[in-house]
C-alpha cells in the first residue's frame, strides 16, 4: 500500500481517493457542477461515478442501434430486389426455391 493510500484510508478499512482534474474548460465545469448540485447533493464522487457507468451503458446502446441499422438497410435490399423480382423475400431466402 502507498503512503497516498494510507493517509487516504478510514476508520473501516476502506480507501478513498482524491482527484484532481487540470485545465477543465470552465463553462463546461459549470455546467457540471451545477448538474452535480441539483441532482447528486453536490457529491462530486457520485456524480463522477455516475457518468462513468452511464457511459459505459450508453456505449451498448449505440452498438444497438448499429445492429438495428444494419438490419434495417438489410431489409430494405430485400424488399428492393422483391420488387424488381416479384418473388416474395425472407432473412432466409427466397421463398420460391
Amino acid at each position: 500500500m502507498s503512503d497516498e493510500q494510507k493517509n487516504h484510508k478510514k476508520k473501516d478499512g476502506q480507501i478513498t481517493v482524491s482527484v484532481t482534474s487540470g485545465s477543465f474548460p470552465f463553462n463546461l465545469f459549470q455546467e457540471w457542477d451545477k448538474d452535480c448540485k441539483e441532482n447528486f447533493g453536490n457529491c462530486r464522487w457520485l456524480k463522477m461515478w455516475h457518468d462513468h457507468v452511464f457511459t459505459k451503458k450508453f456505449e451498448i446502446f449505440l452498438k444497438l442501434f448499429d445492429e438495428v441499422e444494419q438490419i434495417k438497410q438489410e431489409i430494405a435490399m430485400l424488399k428492393t430486389k422483391e420488387n424488381k423480382e416479384g418473388n416474395v423475400q425472407t432473412l432466409g431466402g427466397d421463398d420460391n426455391e
